[in-house]
């Protein structure tokens, strides 16, 4: 049985509104193997800021009027109906405001901010990368190959102003360069070299590594990130992740962002985000049945092209 239906979508200031009704009577839930919910929005203004306060969602626009957002999950209880906002607007940046105030208390807010899908190249900001991939002996077999590949894609998706590194870390750090280096051609066939011949072995030092990656010589007006890729907890070194923290935070001056991605079941989570909090970034989880490669790779061309560096929003 296939329905089709239309309705007229609620927007206010822009910022349209879409439910899908899903939640079933309590006595009925149902919970569903491999549910799939996607949702392809096309307008004739530029779409933004795609998101979902009830479901954890993937989102991304194709271009400037077209954006796909969804998700999956292996079981789903059907307790909720599914909720998306997204905001109509043709200007270089959007900002969508939606605030609650439940009845006797203080209310709060969320504010979005995003810039249009398709920049001139003139317009995106150069960036520095730094790759810090853990490869002791638990990243062996089908991790470590996921992970060369994932570093062979977001190599290739530098721009060509942007500088890079690579480092490896076990029981210490071994770095594709000593600097921060240009994505020039050569130099990207040389840090392919570097990646395919990565091997998984030994423990795993983190703060010797992330200390080296804070530690890159950079210039200060240039975006700055740090992709940390780890499957375990720190074993050698400095292993209480509360000094870890303390380290970071007196050698991030600059306000280096840190995005971490913990890969695997052992991992400290509660590290890798306090590690994202503390510098304004985020931290992914691959579970041991997911592909490393693809979630990096999605990651990395999320941040491609920055237009936007540094920003203070005053109230």
């Amino acid at each position: 049985v296939q329905i089709t239906y239309e309705e007229a979508l609620n927007s206010t200031g822009g910022l349209v509104e879409y439910v899908y009704p899903l939640k079933t009577p309590n006595e009925y839930v149902q919970v569903l193997r491999d549910f799939t919910m996607t949702v392809n929005i096309s307008s004739s203004a530029g779409v933004k800021n795609v998101y979902s306060p009830t479901h954890e969602i993937a989102a991304r626009n194709t271009d400037d009027r077209h954006a796909v957002a969804g998700f999956e999950k292996a079981a789903a209880v059907l307790d909720r109906d599914f909720q998306l906002f997204y905001e109509i607007t043709n200007k270089d940046f959007g900002a969508s405001l939606i605030s609650t105030r439940p009845a006797g208390k203080d209310g709060f807010f969320m504010l979005l901010v995003s810039p249009r899908v398709d920049v001139p190249a003139n317009e995106i900001i150069a960036k520095d990368v730094a790759f810090v991939v853990d490869t002791s002996g638990s990243m062996a077999g089908d991790k470590i190959e996921q992970v060369k590949k994932a570093l062979a894609f977001c190599v290739n998706a530098l721009n060509a102003s942007d500088r890079f590194d690579i480092m490896s870390f076990s029981i210490g750090v071994e770095k594709f360069q000593e600097s921060l280096v240009d994505a020039t051609p050569d130099n990207r066939r040389k840090a392919s070299d570097f990646v395919g011949n990565l091997r998984a072995t030994g423990g795993t030092n983190i703060d010797e590594a992330l200390s080296a990656a804070l530690s890159l010589p950079r210039d200060k007006g240039r975006p700055y990130v740090i992709v940390f890729l780890t499957d375990g907890i720190a074993t050698v070194g400095q292993t209480s992740p509360d000094q870890i923290i303390g380290n970071v935070k007196k050698k991030n001056e600059a306000l280096t962002r840190i995005f971490s991605f913990g890969a695997g079941y052992d991992v400290n989570a509660v590290f890798l985000d306090q590690l994202s909090e503390q510098t304004n970034a985020s931290t992914q989880y691959v579970e041991p049945q997911e592909n490393i490669e693809t979630k990096v790779s999605a990651f990395f061309s999320r941040i491609g092209d920055p237009v936007m560096s540094d920003v203070k929003i005053d109230f």
